[in-house]
């Protein structure tokens, strides 16, 4: 994608963008009028309340004014020739008959890139229009190089927004306008988006209820600064579909936030006004329907004064100098006068399905939130899972109510029974998943059907926003690590979505038998995804379909949750290996998103610059996920940590350092999350971010400590089900490798009784794994958290079909056993240097301890393995021989 290059001007109001050199332009300004610059005016008193409803706030990805979704539909107005007051707009009566057209043409929202004088803002809101105030400072300077410029830039921030403080008529501040990027690059990202934040802190102050936001454009995309309530991009693009592919990645870069399309606008000198307004007519379109919460059009006219000259070459506005309509006006007017998404001329019938145990507190909202959909052909089906509570009859009262709900009685089942049920009762072409705990969003399903219908995908899944309902501890929670969320692959295709917010064709989620029943409370999400990914279809994501989703509020239940998605992760790992980690946790392709903190890990980031700092758009990238900030989370690390501090509480001063230094390196990883973690204004503070590394430390114990005890099980559970000894004829092969050949007179191939084999591990819930493509190994079993086994196999033809394979199960201590081994070995060393006796005795006599058990579990496994593969072998027609 490229942007365009514009004549070098300087602008106050709106910085200098490039753009292509064209032969200039004849000059049409009328004989300049002198205008007399007047001093800041005093501050005002807060104005009477015109009739314009409460002030529109950010709630998610929109804005909302008297509990009404608010979609801004703006144009950009100024700056202007000084008028007789000084102030760089028009004289009253010329600005009260272009208010009133733009308000004719459907638009709410004025963008002005000064703040305005009282005239102008009452006039505004006479017309039914509030206005996005820009506040100008010297933003093209150095203006971080000098304590007094920047306590300057704060006090005309303040002074700006006190100005207007609670007027019912601004709609909000943008407390800066496209930074230049060669000056972002000068002082470092990190030190623009921290003075930003402060200004942002001080637009707060001074208008608390006010919305605050920096207009951003692609050359500094990266710029992040945190604190703002929503996000303002400036985006001009020829191309349709790299405009549509920029606003997916916009939708994703604002997270919860709303974005506001801030200029969007076409030149009609270079256009044509004919080219202007159909440009401009399907990238305002675009806009809306891709989920943006609002757009303004660049500009109202083509009279545009800055740098103290009036600019000609340029004609950006919907109407001319003249105040002549162009054919711009008439498009944007037929756009703004219906800017909510419509589904289109495709609108597949869509099954919602709700599974409730015991959600009497939740349901009705997330009921009432299904029935304000705007969706036209939809059906919404109530899988009651025995709930003792008021769940069953609060949803037969609304199906009762409105025809288009259905509700299923049944008794307690789990979670992924009742998504089956739901399944087979759907009648839609799509079935869609949220939670019982969750409110839509109106549009939820046009998003979604939209995106099933431009892609023909097999799968959709939307952004789910935590609703912490004022509470602090809630609000901890959501920023804390372990929230439901996506995983994407780029900013369009997705790995993983959440359970609470997504979407299938309904055959193909038949065809591949619905939802695993095992996952009784989580992980079925998972384990559909990458089931769909295995058999090669596409999962897409779309951020403006988005739900709310009720955050815990209790540490109690939170702990509770973890421990539930640490027994899916152990339920998932033995099918589907593949997609793990040493550490056996999940290895993504894409990139987990997370509330204020998207990746954990330590890894540098960087921004692409491109020669000289010239890119057109310059992006955020980072390490992959995982690395040295997600080692020293888990539940290995912290118990490593804790056994090096026992045992040099007991032995020597250099093991209780090195284990003080582990536990402070996992703490250091909290804390650092949790200064990054986004908590709202509200339930920010030293307490509330204490608690959010709390339980940052505490997640991956919790998690991972489940995770082990749900394998460690499964391979109980398999040991128990093979009865007796090993095949017969196993070899008196040394150490832990043992041997086996079977006979069969039926054919059976190798490859047969290998994949039957990999099926019976999979029944018995046994990780297994194909090793790579030149291993000389054909499986590789997981035998519990500290016994990795090889298996090879070898195959005789003596005639016909008759066959003699030969198996062979290597056991070995994995990786953790023997970090463990490690450890201790570590200990005894230490103590040893120590010289007292005490120092390594009882190291040693762990070591030993803990040898001899190791050396027990492995050859426990290769005679529980070797069992295994007897039973897989004689259920196949094959005999053990000697």
């Amino acid at each position: 994608m490229t942007i365009p290059r514009e004549p070098d001007v300087e602008a106050q109001g709106r910085p200098a963008r490039p753009f292509p050199a064209v032969p200039a332009q004849p000059r049409l300004a009328e004989a300049a009028r002198p205008g007399v610059v007047a001093p800041e005016p005093a501050f005002a008193e807060p104005h009477a309340a015109p009739p314009l409803g409460p002030r529109p706030s950010a709630h998610g990805k929109r804005f909302v004014a008297a509990g009404a979704p608010w979609i801004a539909r703006g144009v950009s107005y100024g700056p202007f020739r000084p008028a007789s007051d000084g102030a760089p707009f028009p004289e009253t009566d010329l600005a009260m008959r272009d208010f009133a057209a733009i308000a004719e043409m459907g638009a709410n929202l004025l963008r002005v890139y000064h703040v305005p004088p009282p005239r102008i803002v009452d006039a505004a809101a006479a017309s039914g229009l509030r206005i996005l105030v820009g506040i100008p400072w010297p933003q093209h300077v150095a203006f971080l190089d000098s304590r007094a410029s920047q306590a300057a830039i704060r006090q005309a921030v303040a002074r700006g927004v006190r100005r207007f403080r609670g007027h019912p008529g601004i709609f909000g501040w943008a407390i800066g306008n496209e930074v230049p990027p060669a000056t972002v690059r000068w002082y470092g990202r990190r030190r623009v988006e921290r003075f930003l934040d402060g200004l942002v802190r001080t637009a707060h102050d001074a208008d608390p209820d006010g919305l605050v936001t920096y207009a951003n454009f692609p050359t500094t995309e990266y710029l992040d600064p945190s604190e703002v309530d929503f996000l303002t991009l400036n985006v001009y693009l020829h191309d349709d579909e790299a405009f549509r592919r920029y606003l997916a990645r916009l939708l994703n870069v604002a997270g919860e936030r709303p974005l506001l399309i801030g200029e969007l606008g076409f030149d009609s000198i270079r256009e044509g006004e004919r080219h202007q307004a159909q440009r401009l007519s399907r990238q305002l379109r675009l806009a809306l329907d891709a989920g943006a919460a609002g757009v303004v059009a660049y500009a109202w006219t083509d009279e545009w004064y800055t740098g103290g000259a009036e600019i000609t070459d340029w004609s950006f506005g919907l109407v001319a100098r003249d105040r002549r309509p162009k054919a711009a006006y008439r498009a944007v007017q037929q756009v703004f006068r219906w800017p909510a998404p419509a589904a289109g001329q495709a609108s597949p019938r869509i099954s919602v399905v709700i599974c409730a145990y015991n959600a009497g507190t939740t349901i009705e909202a997330c009921l009432a939130s299904l029935r304000a959909l705007h969706y036209p052909d939809f059906e919404v089906i109530v899988v009651n899972d025995g709930s003792t509570d008021a769940t069953g009859p609060i949803a037969d009262a609304v199906a009762a109510a409105d025809w288009r709900f259905r509700v299923i009685h049944q008794p307690n089942l789990g979670l992924s029974a009742a998504r089956n049920v739901g399944l087979e009762a759907a009648t839609g072409e799509i079935v869609a998943y949220t939670d019982a705990d969750c409110i839509v969003d109106p549009d939820w399903l046009t998003h979604l059907a939209r995106t099933f219908v431009r892609t023909g995908a097999a799968a959709v899944g939307g952004l789910n926003i935590p609703e912490v309902g004022g509470s602090r501890v809630a609000a901890c929670i959501a920023a804390a690590p372990g929230w439901p969320t996506h995983v994407l692959v780029d900013d369009e295709v997705a790995e993983h979505i959440p359970g609470c917010n997504m979407a299938f064709r309904r055959d193909v989620l038949r065809a591949i038998g619905g939802f695993d029943v095992t996952y009784r409370a989580a992980g079925d999400d998972v384990d559909v995804c990458w089931k769909l990914l295995d058999r090669g279809h596409v999962i897409r994501f779309t951020s403006a379909g988005f739900v709310w989703h009720v955050a815990r509020r209790s540490v109690r239940a939170y702990l509770r949750q973890q421990r539930g998605y640490g027994r899916a992760e152990g339920m998932l790992f033995p099918r589907h290996t593949h997609r793990f980690n040493g550490w056996r946790n999940p290895r993504w392709a894409g990139v987990i998103y997370h509330r204020g903190s998207p990746r954990l890990t330590w890894g540098r980031e960087w921004v692409y610059h491109g020669p000289f700092g010239t890119a057109p758009y310059q992006l955020l990238y980072g390490g992959p996920p995982g690395g040295m900030g997600h080692v020293v989370g888990t539940v290995e690390w912290q118990a490593a940590s804790l056994f090096l501090v026992a045992m040099g509480a007991v032995t020597s001063g250099p093991l209780l350092a090195l284990g003080l230094a582990g536990l402070a390196l996992a703490a250091g990883r909290a804390v650092r999350f949790a200064w990054r973690a986004t908590l709202p204004r509200g339930a920010d503070g030293w307490v509330s971010r204490a608690l959010v590394a709390w339980l940052a430390y505490v997640q991956p114990v919790v998690r991972g400590s489940a995770s082990y005890r749900e394998i460690a099980a499964a391979i109980d559970r398999a040991e128990r089900a093979q009865r007796g000894g090993g095949p017969a004829g196993e070899s008196a092969a040394a150490g832990f490798r043992r041997r086996w050949a079977f006979w069969s007179e039926s054919g059976l191939e190798r490859t047969r009784l290998l994949e039957a084999c990999l099926a019976d591990l999979a029944r018995h819930e046994i990780p297994a794994t194909l090793p790579g493509p030149c291993d000389r190994r054909d499986l590789v079993v997981f035998w519990g958290p500290w016994v990795t086994l090889s298996v090879r196999t070898l195959e005789e033809s003596h005639g016909g079909p008759k066959r003699l394979h030969r198996v062979e199960v290597a056991a070995r201590p994995s990786s953790l056993g023997l970090a463990t081994l490690a450890l201790l070995a570590v200990a005894v060393l230490a103590g040893a240097v120590e010289g007292s006796v005490a120092g390594w005795a009882l190291p040693l006599s762990l070591l030993a301890a803990a040898g001899t058990a190791l050396a027990s579990r492995v050859e426990q496994a290769a005679r529980g393995l070797g069992r295994l593969v007897g039973a897989t072998a004689r259920r196949l027609g094959s005999m053990p021989i000697p």
